[in-house]
């Protein structure tokens, strides 16, 4: 995470946790090489940073020896990309599948 008074947050929430305790901290994937993992999950990040920035990322995410990345991405009805704002993705997915947004429930935004 790259805001500190999320990660003081969330260190306050996960304290105690078994899996968690201590495991989050501020990380800027476009200065800093990851440690290596079995899988990178880049959760909406991409769409908030430059291009030379998001490049930068991902090389970061091949120098740290991880062998699988994850990047959620969200490409519209007509192929087109990054027209999703983080305000408006619970309906992404159903405008991108052509599903009927009364009938369907995003689910982790």
């Amino acid at each position: 995470e790259i805001s500190p008074s999320l990660v003081a947050r969330h260190l306050q929430y996960f304290k105690g946790h078994p899996v968690f305790d201590g495991q989050i901290a501020t990380f800027d994937i476009t200065c800093m090489v990851p440690p290596k993992v079995d899988l990178i999950h880049s959760r909406d990040v991409f769409i908030h940073i430059d291009s030379d920035l998001a490049v930068q990322a991902l090389k970061n995410f091949e120098a740290s020896g991880s062998r699988y990345v994850a990047i959620p991405h969200w490409p519209g009805s007509d192929g087109s990309t990054n027209e999703y704002h983080p305000t408006r993705f619970g309906a992404a997915y159903p405008e991108a599948h052509g599903l009927n947004r009364k009938e369907v429930q995003v689910i982790g935004y």
